[in-house]
């Protein structure tokens, strides 16, 4: 088994396996430790100089608070969507004013903790 095949093997259960797209929404980037962000960004800097090239995508949030769904057949949930809009703001996207404390039970001091554990020695 090649060393790819087992880092596939090794991601099956975790969020990336059968996982079209991962979004990461900035303000939860921003306040995540800062070496923590440096090593996001090094890794996104690997995958650029290898050549990955991805398209640009609009991301709604997928509540529907937030995003109104239009389907081609309206009596039917599991039909084509015909039209997608925004409702209302996302505090997600506030990410100039915005903290993720505020949004989730994220605790800067226990992402800490548990980067300084799980550096590589």
């Amino acid at each position: 088994m090649s060393d790819r095949e087992e880092l596939a093997d090794d991601l099956t259960g975790s969020r990336l396996y059968r996982t079209q797209y991962l979004v990461l929404p900035k303000l939860a980037i921003q306040d995540m430790p800062i070496e923590w962000q440096a090593r996001l960004e090094e890794l996104l800097h690997i995958a650029d100089e290898a050549g990955m090239a991805t398209p640009s995508y609009i991301v709604l949030r997928d509540e529907p608070e937030y995003a109104l769904r239009r389907h081609e057949d309206p009596d039917d949930d599991e039909s084509p969507l015909d039209e997608v809009a925004v409702n209302c703001g996302d505090p997600w996207a506030n990410y100039r004013r915005g903290s993720a404390a505020d949004l989730c039970a994220f605790d800067i001091n226990k992402a800490e903790s548990l980067l300084s554990a799980k550096e590589p020695a």
